[in-house]
């Protein structure tokens, strides 16, 4: 079914991609225009970021760049905050770089768009903060730069704590280790995105945050390459020390395009032609988009394969927070009647939830998905939390967890919050912890009865929770 916001409609089937606090969607306009629908739970943002992503929004109206996402909409709710924007059809810097090793050429048309669009935000006195493979956009040929600023600001903590498994990490030394930066922040970005097109892979990974603070203060030596002006370029972006790091007017003047005429040629079009839809020699070549083209093809199962590695991620997630509450369910006996009865229920929850990545397809590529290092990790997870919940001697064998219902789990939890309230005559924080995490966990039953076999609902940990003001959850729970 559509969903109707403002001018647009989106159906929420139609899922293009999701983060820490959202999802995209595919909609479009009354005249049928395709468009990208971000939607973020305003449950999972403070008052401050949300404050700051309005502000940043507002920045974001004046940008009209070809070689930036366009900027459409915004609206608000209750519940949600809605960002409209341009929907772009070739996919993202991600599929290129899985497709192998690209042509120094390639790269540098990749690089000289990126900076036209970059200048542009210059030009306006924003800094990116996430720029990444997943954010350099591809539509109609044509590269794009997208979720700039109020995406960055949100997601930091998120992509801190979820940059395990191996997962390449753009974000600049001074940004993880929370010094103050400024626009060479992304510079270092670019850097790593330049040197991931070339060599397939990022210089840095991580299996955490501690092991990433370390890595990232070790220099990093960029491998030779034919093209040795996109080397040097490349080493001076990845420049730890961020005084010793390349400058943009620097980038902008590098011997790398200055010995070039078509990128001249280019910037005087930019110029020329600002706001316009891009000249033709601004764009990839026609033999290089039915090379895409083919590389789409070509990974379209391993494309799926890997949407489907972000659902089982989601799922186990989604099982230990649910295990983690119950775990601080059964401490506050005294508090709660029936608390040891809804802890047991929790982790029957959480063993229904692991059961279903036993059921999923990823199962039927077992060899293949445990050759990523995502996927490793995702199995060791499933063996970990398994043997978690069987050693609390929870009787959930394989002959019965199919018959759990989590319409009673639902019951359950409703009837303890009414409880609470009601026999409560003043709130703590374990109380109010426990009415917030209580609410998500229903909506997230709410969700998954509504759509079936998906399992996207972010669900937050308790110890995310417990970490909040008693205002700042009071806040939250009267907005559910």
């Amino acid at each position: 079914m559509d969903k109707l916001i403002g001018h647009y409609r989106f159906n929420m089937n139609h899922l293009i991609g999701r983060g820490a606090y959202g999802s995209v969607f595919k909609g479009k306009t009354q005249q049928g225009q395709p468009v990208a629908v971000k939607v973020i739970d305003k449950r999972m943002i403070n008052k401050e970021n949300e404050k700051h992503l309005k502000n940043e929004v507002e920045s974001m109206r004046t940008l009209n760049h070809p070689n930036i996402v366009k900027f459409l909409d915004y609206y608000e709710t209750q519940n949600n905050i809605y960002i409209i924007s341009e929907f772009c059809d070739g996919g993202d810097l991600r599929d290129l770089i899985k497709r192998g090793k690209q042509d120094d050429n390639l790269v540098i048309s990749i690089l000289q768009q990126i900076l036209n669009g970059y200048r542009e935000l210059q030009n306006k006195s924003i800094i990116h903060r996430d720029l990444k493979p997943a954010n350099i956009l591809i539509h109609q040929n044509v590269i794009k730069i997208a979720d700039f600023g109020f995406s960055k600001r949100i997601n930091f903590e998120n992509d801190l704590m979820n940059s395990v498994a191996g997962t390449p990490l753009y974000m600049a030394p001074q940004t993880v280790l929370r010094q103050p930066y400024c626009s060479k922040c992304d510079i270092w970005s670019l850097g790593m995105i330049l040197y991931e097109l070339i060599f397939q892979k990022p210089p840095i990974k991580a299996q955490n945050v501690l092991e990433l603070q370390e890595q990232i203060k070790l220099p990093i030596i960029v491998p030779k390459i034919d093209n040795q002006l996109l080397q040097d370029l490349i080493q001076k972006c990845l420049q730890v020390n961020e005084d010793e790091r390349i400058s943009w007017d620097e980038i902008y003047n590098h011997e790398l395009f200055c010995q070039n005429d078509y990128y001249m040629q280019q910037i005087q079009n930019i110029e020329e032609e600002k706001g316009q839809q891009l000249s033709e020699s601004q764009s990839i070549s026609n033999q290089n988009l039915l090379e895409y083209q083919r590389l789409m093809i070509k990974n379209y199962l391993e494309i799926e394969f890997e949407n489907n590695q972000k659902l089982y991620l989601n799922i186990i997630n989604t099982t230990r927070s649910l295990y983690n509450f119950s775990i601080f369910v059964n401490a506050q006996q005294r508090q709660y009647q029936y608390a040891q009865q809804l802890a047991q229920y929790l982790q029957g929850c959480a063993f229904f939830h692991l059961n279903l990545i036993d059921q999923s397809i990823l199962f039927k590529e077992f060899d293949k998905f445990i050759l990523t290092e995502k996927g490793q990790y995702c199995l060791q997870q499933l063996q970990f939390l398994k043997q978690m919940i069987q050693e609390k001697n929870i009787q959930l064998l394989n002959s019965t967890f199919n018959q759990f219902d989590l319409n009673e789990l639902q019951k359950f939890l409703e009837y303890a919050i009414i409880q609470i309230t009601t026999q409560s005559a003043q709130m703590n924080h374990a109380k109010l912890c426990f009415i917030l995490m209580s609410k998500y966990i229903i909506e997230m039953i709410k969700y998954e009865n509504e759509y079936p076999n998906k399992h996207l609902f972010q669900l937050i940990d308790i110890a995310q929770i417990d970490i909040l003001s008693d205002q700042e959850l009071a806040y939250r729970i009267n907005c559910i």
